[in-house]
């Protein structure tokens, strides 16, 4: 993917997904090196996530959720404008991945994956001395 940002003639890779769909939540979250699988299904994603509102972001390596994939080819440049359809139905649970499901296991890379959370405001402290 960096070839595609750094190069202007280079097309989008054919083995990278790019995936997204709304996230109306606080937590921000970062996952880079992220596999997922479901052991009923045996369905397994790897790649990387960004979550923070209003839009998650997923890039995947040779798989395509066609709910959520954009209309990336190898005709496509960085000067390229697409239309887009976000889906309103059937999105990923809003805790996915960070609490998998029943039947289903998270690989984490732990040095690079993080999750922010807001503090509400009546739960800050000051140490005014």
């Amino acid at each position: 993917m960096q070839v595609f940002f750094l190069d202007p003639n280079a097309p989008w890779p054919k083995e990278l997904n790019f995936h997204l769909w709304p996230y109306f939540e606080h937590d921000q979250v970062v996952f880079r090196g992220l596999s997922t699988v479901k052991f009923d299904s045996g369905i397994m994603v790897c790649g990387d996530l960004l979550k923070f509102f209003p839009i998650a972001f997923l890039v995947t390596i040779d798989f395509n959720y066609p709910s959520f994939a954009l209309p990336l080819g190898p005709d496509l440049t960085l000067d390229s404008e697409v239309s887009i359809r976000v889906p309103s139905t059937n999105l990923p649970p809003v805790d996915w991945p960070q609490f998998p499901g029943p039947k289903e296991g998270v690989l984490l890379n732990d040095k690079r994956t993080s999750v922010a959370q807001r503090v509400p405001k009546n739960n800050l402290t000051s140490n005014n001395t």
